[in-house]
Order: structure tokens, then sequence, then C-alpha cells
């Protein structure tokens, strides 16, 4: 059966003002230098300088003294590290020492699409005929990083939309840890994420209707003690991997709807004031390149490199990056490379056959757990370790990560394999990209903001074409 649509001449459109407040680091040297100087002031310095901050930022940000708080409790341990009691600090100090560690960011000033409408819960206050709806919003900002955004609306009687203006205020949600899970919605992701069918029922029939990350984590336990089949330990340990996938997240009882924003979360991530104390990370690449250069003089390549097969999969985004790094190397390192643009089959051809020197590619994978990518693109033998690396203690650490259900223990795992790749690296990391999937709206039964990338089509039996 087909409806009848009439495009209405609403429109939503971004508001780039809308700004939430991120925590800044410059790098620890730098860090260091904008903590002497504020300890460098008087009170009344601080006092001078805090103040109209807080005026200024308080227009923008709810409760900003929280933020700038947050933000120098962040830098505790670089503070107890300089020999400055914190304890001692006046509480405008603090602030102030936040307010340089702050930065604001919009939300929507790069693309504000992919709108999705769902009955508001609240319809109270409306005459007859009237519905309240919730619209969700894809944001992208500043670096293309994307988030959920919203707005509310009424239709009335003759379907007629008005969008109901979004507040001066926008807050980030607070994530939970121990959540509640809702035993249907979780286990249709674990059947979509290619877990054992068996296991996710052996699982699913002694769990209650609703549970807690605990009980899961007791039980995946509890069941590879019996287990002997290492196979179905590891599909057990995908059942927790995907609850340490999964967020519960609050906001202020004090906010509307449109007044959040959902901010991308990462168990796994370093943070970026760790990164940015890395070779390579820095924004300043001169000891990066300085490194590399001495690297090279080591190996017996102190003039540089001739001739490189530079081995590019067909596709612009792959074509351009390339030309970039192919610049870049020939500048900085004296290394000449010759681009050879193939195929997708040929590429990976050539991949599986080390036929090439230099190739370009990207991550990716089903689940969203370092398990899944380590095993696939890291592991000696992993079906997409090109660069064909191997790292004994890598692999013994990996299996260890397959095994631990502990999620501190599991990440502080999962940070050693990222620092022996820091320093045996199997391929060198250009950069995170962002892919905006566009789908015709005759495209009916996809909700594609339940995956995260090109390749996560785990499954398209659910759709259909309504033309």
């Amino acid at each position: 059966m087909r409806l009848p649509v009439e495009r209405k001449p609403v429109k939503i459109y971004p508001d780039p003002t809308r700004v939430i407040a991120r925590f800044f680091f410059y790098g620890e040297g730098r860090a260091i230098e904008i903590i002497k100087k504020v300890m460098n002031l008087t009170e009344q310095e601080v006092a001078s300088i805090i103040m109209p901050l807080l005026q200024e930022y308080s227009k923008r940000h709810r409760k900003i003294t929280n933020v700038f708080t947050r933000h120098c409790e962040k830098l505790r341990k670089l503070i107890n590290e300089m020999g400055i009691d914190m304890s001692s600090m006046s509480q405008y100090r603090k602030l102030l020492i936040g307010s340089y560690f702050t930065h604001e960011y919009s939300i929507e000033s790069s693309a504000f699409f992919n709108p999705c409408c769902i009955e508001d819960p609240d319809q109270t206050e409306l005459v007859e005929g009237q519905k309240r709806v919730i619209i969700s919003f894809r944001a992208v900002g500043e670096g293309h990083i994307s988030s959920i955004a919203f707005r509310r609306a009424i239709i009335d009687h003759n379907n007629n939309i008005t969008v109901i203006p979004s507040g001066e205020y926008i807050d980030e949600a607070e994530v939970i840890r121990n959540a509640t899970y809702k035993k249907e919605l979780f286990f249709n992701k674990a059947m979509e994420s290619n877990i054992a069918p068996d296991v996710v029922e052996e699982v699913k029939k002694r769990l209650d209707e609703q549970f807690e990350y605990l009980t899961l984590q007791l039980l995946i336990r509890n069941l590879k003690e019996k287990e002997t089949d290492e196979l179905r330990k590891n599909e057990l340990n995908k059942v927790l991997w995907l609850a340490d996938v999964y967020h519960e997240i609050i906001f202020s009882l004090d906010t509307d709807i449109s007044d959040r924003v959902i901010f991308p979360i990462s168990e796994f991530a370093t943070p970026t004031e760790e990164l940015s104390k890395r070779l390579g990370y820095q924004p300043d690449t001169a000891a990066a390149l300085k490194e590399a250069q001495a690297l090279m003089a080591a190996a017996g390549h102190a003039d540089g490199l001739k001739g490189l097969d530079f081995l590019v999969r067909e596709g612009v985004t792959n074509k351009n990056w390339a030309q970039a790094i192919q610049a870049m190397l020939q500048e900085g390192l004296n290394v000449q490379c010759n681009l050879r643009s193939v195929s997708v089959s040929v590429w990976f051809e050539d991949c599986l056959s080390g036929n090439f020197d230099l190739s370009i590619g990207v991550i990716v994978s089903t689940l969203l757990d370092p398990s899944d990518y380590f095993n696939a693109w890291y592991r000696h033998g992993g079906p997409q370790n090109y660069s064909f690396w191997q790292n004994e203690e890598f692999d013994a650490l990996t299996d260890q990560i397959d095994r631990e259900v502990d999620p501190e223990r599991r990440r502080a795992l999962v940070h050693q394999c990222e620092a022996i790749m820091e320093q045996d690296p199997p391929m060198l990391p250009v950069a995170w990209e962002k892919i905006n999937d566009v789908w015709h709206n005759y495209v009916k039964g996809h909700n594609p903001y339940e995956q995260f990338g090109a390749f996560d089509l785990v499954r398209l039996d659910t759709v259909w074409l309504d033309k």
C-alpha cells in the first residue's frame, strides 16, 4: 500500500552558535607553563580574570563553574607531579586553570541532516488533533565529528508542523557504567553481530527480562568455567564485549530535549592529553620528523629511498590521501614513491600476496571491540594483516583480552597492546575518517544509525524498496 506524501515548506536549520565546552589539552610542556603562570598570579589578579570569563561563558553554558572545575580535576596528576598541592588552591584559581583547558565546540557548524521523528512521551497541554513529536538529527561539527541533536515539534490536525525553537544552552550526557539492559533489544543486536546463535540462546535463557552488566559478567564467567571448547568460550566473550560497546546515559532533569546532545563515546580510546605527548600526534611535527630521519639513517637510508611501489586502492579518497602522503614522504624524508592505482579486486590480491612496498587502506570491523579488529588486522596470520606483522607479546596479550571479563583489567590490556604498536607499528595510522551514509527515501526498513561504517552491513534482510 502506498501512502501519499506532501512535502511541507518547513525547514529546520543548524545553529552554529550552539556550543559545548570540551576539555582541551595543549600537550604536557605547554600545560606546565600555563599552570605555572596561573600559580604566579595573586588572588586579586585571579579573581579579576576569572570573573569576566564566568560571566561571558554563562551566556552559553549551564553550570560553567562545574565544567571548569572538572577540567581542572583532569590535570590533578600533572599538578601533583609539579609539586603543587591542589587542596591549598582557592576555588577561583582552580576555575581559572580549568578555563585555560576548555574550548567551545560547535556541534552543528558543518552539517545537519538525517532527521528521524518519533512521538513524544509527553502529550500534555495539547488541543484536540495535535501531536507532539521529537526529531533527532545527525549534527556534524568542526573536524567532522558527528553527534545526535534534537528538536521538538507539534503536528496539528491538518498535518502542519510547528518546530519549537531550541534553548540557548546545550549539554552533554553523563555516562552510566553499570547499565541495565533489556533482554530482547540486547540479544537482537547480539544476533546481528554474528555471535553464534546457540551461545546467544544459552546466555539469554539464564537472564531476566532486564539485567545489569555485573549479572551478565558473572554469568559469562561461570559458563566459561564449565566450557571446554575454546571457540565457544570466545563466542561467550563476544556477548560481554557487546555489552561493553553500549552505554547508558543520563541528562540533567532541568534540561529540555532540545538542550541535549549525544556526543561520541569510546571506552578504549587513549585520552587526547595522553596522545599529544607521543611523537606523531603533536601539532608541531619537527620532533617526529627528526626521529623518522634518525631511523632512516640507522637503517642505512640516510639519503632516502627511490622507486617504492605505492599500491592505491581505487577511489577518490584513497587517491587524494596517497598523493598527500607521497608528497610528505618526498619532502620530509626524500622517499620517492610511484603511485599504482588498481581495482578493488587487484588491491586485495596484491595485499594478500605482499606485492607492494606501501599501500593505503582502512581499518573496519563488524564488532566495535578491540578483540575483533586486533585479531583480524594485527595478529600474526590474521586475515587482514597485510603487512605480515608479527609480535609474540602482542598476540599473547590479545589472547588475554579475549578471555578477560573485568572491564578495567581488559582496558589496561588493550592499552598495553597500543603501547606495543606505538613502538613496533604494524602500519602507520594516517587519520580517523567519518563516513556519512546517504540512502534514498524509498529505502525502507533500514536504520543506518545502528551501524558505524560503510562495511557494517551485517543484516539487510529487513530492507525493502518502496518504489
